[in-house]
């Protein structure tokens, strides 16, 4: 199991990195970021992080198929970020934890 607290860590570092494709991150903090797409803005913080990773760490797994019909922005752009983990590989649409 990866604590929170090393997730949010190597999260923090992609991050300052530029490593995440896909999204538009406008400006970092240190408890999050600004993500800009067409017209709107949406903050994610650390928070947001928080509920995402449990969710992670109880199913193995998260499928963003589901994420996508539920129209969960926020957690979208959190997939975008946590597929670019090293124990964390993408499968089809399907995040998983590599055991």
């Amino acid at each position: 199991m990866v604590a929170f607290k090393k997730m949010w860590e190597d999260v923090s570092e992609i991050l300052s990195q530029g490593s995440v494709t896909g999204i538009d991150i406008t400006e970092q903090f240190k408890s999050g970021f600004i993500v800009k797409e067409n017209e709107n803005t949406t903050f994610i913080t650390r928070e947001d992080f928080v509920d995402f990773w449990c969710l992670m760490l109880y199913f193995n797994e998260i499928d963003f198929n589901k994420l996508n019909k539920d129209g969960d922005t926020k957690r979208m752009y959190i997939y975008e970020v946590v597929k670019n983990l090293p124990y964390v590989y993408q499968e089809k649409s399907m995040l998983k934890l590599i055991n």
